[in-house]
């Protein structure tokens, strides 16, 4: 998956949150579209609730999964 397609679900109106999920098993929560940025289609970084950022690449999401209701929806 490529960071166009983030940035595409990540854009949306209205905002729904959602979790990047990493090819190594990570998820990464995106619960407000002010969380997560864009380097043009090459890099991301969301902004983590401890302060912290988590950063990645195109070559880096192997999912997403749109959350409803703070529930997973796949």
């Amino acid at each position: 998956m490529d960071l166009i397609q983030v940035k595409q679900i990540a854009d949306r109106r209205p905002f729904q949150a959602f979790e990047i999920e990493l090819v190594s098993g990570t998820r990464i929560p995106v619960r407000h579209p002010e969380e997560i940025g864009f380097a043009l289609d090459i890099l991301a970084a969301v902004r983590l609730r401890d302060g912290n950022a988590a950063m990645f690449g195109p070559g880096d999401v192997a999912a997403i999964h749109i959350r409803k209701n703070g529930r997973n929806r796949g």
